[in-house]
């Protein structure tokens, strides 16, 4: 694993009680993954490379607001011959909220 994946995996893993808290990490995430869709139906969404980090902005998302959190998973083929040699398969999450 990279040092960027154990990071994720760890702060994931920090359970936080109180509102305030859950909202500084979603703003995080917001921050860095973060992206917003404005058309008939407003969405915000996150894109990573971690199922972890997917699930937990999905329940963050749920517990703060009352929106419809769904993580969806697309996988990416690398272009690039050493990539390939390697084996890599990576994989996308994408977190899309929709407010009720």
């Amino acid at each position: 694993m990279s040092f960027s994946s154990d990071c994720k995996d760890e702060l994931i893993r920090i359970r936080v009680k109180n509102a305030e808290q859950r909202l500084c990490q979603l703003s995080g995430a917001t921050f860095t993954a973060g992206g917003i869709r404005i058309s008939r139906r407003p969405s915000l969404f996150y894109h990573t490379e971690n199922p972890g980090t997917a699930k937990h902005i999905a329940s963050i998302a749920l517990s703060l607001y009352n929106a419809d959190a769904v993580v969806e998973e697309k996988r990416v083929e690398h272009r690039s011959p050493r990539a390939q040699n390697m084996g890599a398969d990576i994989r996308n999450y994408r977190v899309i909220m929709i407010r009720m």
